[in-house]
């Protein structure tokens, strides 16, 4: 969790941070989590190692000479976001030179997905990015079979690979229509 802050009355204080965890055993007997405290003389704290997709909950506890403070209310639950799960679904729709990739969206896990990338299979590794779930790859070499893997993004960073489309050929047709007029 980075950058918890503090609430103006532990401001000029020495402060620690407790967590309690919805969902790990990291919590002893006492209430403390030893790799959850971190003390500090500002008004934030960062707090390393804790679980992606876990619910924590952070209380805030004043410490000066006289001593500890009672802890603060409990802040608002914090679910620890992580990387997207990987696109699923991929298929693709050929065009003259293009492809228009299809998928469906995966599970952001606590952050919202901002962007996807599409990479084409073979010589020269075409790719697309959007924010949506389909975009086109251009530059294709028509009769040229290709397969496609989508990799979702978020705050968290890049989801692994989806898993390859089928492979689509990139087919044109070119027909000639000869016509006659008859009297």
């Amino acid at each position: 969790m980075r950058g918890l802050a503090m609430p103006k009355s532990v401001a000029s204080a020495a402060a620690v941070i407790r967590i309690v965890s919805a969902r790990s055993g990291c919590v002893s007997a006492a209430g403390t989590s030893e790799s959850g405290m971190c003390t500090v003389a500002g008004t934030t704290c960062d707090i390393l190692g804790l679980t992606p997709e876990t619910t924590y909950h952070f209380t805030v506890t004043a410490r000066n000479s006289a001593g500890s403070g009672p802890a603060s209310s409990p802040a608002a639950d914090a679910t620890i976001a992580n990387v997207p799960d990987a696109p699923t679904g991929v298929g693709g729709i050929s065009n003259d030179g293009a492809v228009t990739v299809n998928w469906t969206a995966p599970a952001n896990n606590g952050s919202a997905i901002t962007g996807y990338t599409v990479t084409a299979s073979g010589v020269g590794a075409q790719t697309c990015t959007t924010a949506t779930t389909s975009c086109q790859v251009t530059g294709l070499t028509n009769g040229t079979p290709y397969t496609f893997t989508v990799v979702a993004t978020n705050a968290m960073g890049n989801s692994a690979p989806s898993a390859a489309s089928a492979s689509t050929k990139i087919c044109f047709l070119i027909l000639t229509l000869d016509y006659f007029l008859m009297e």
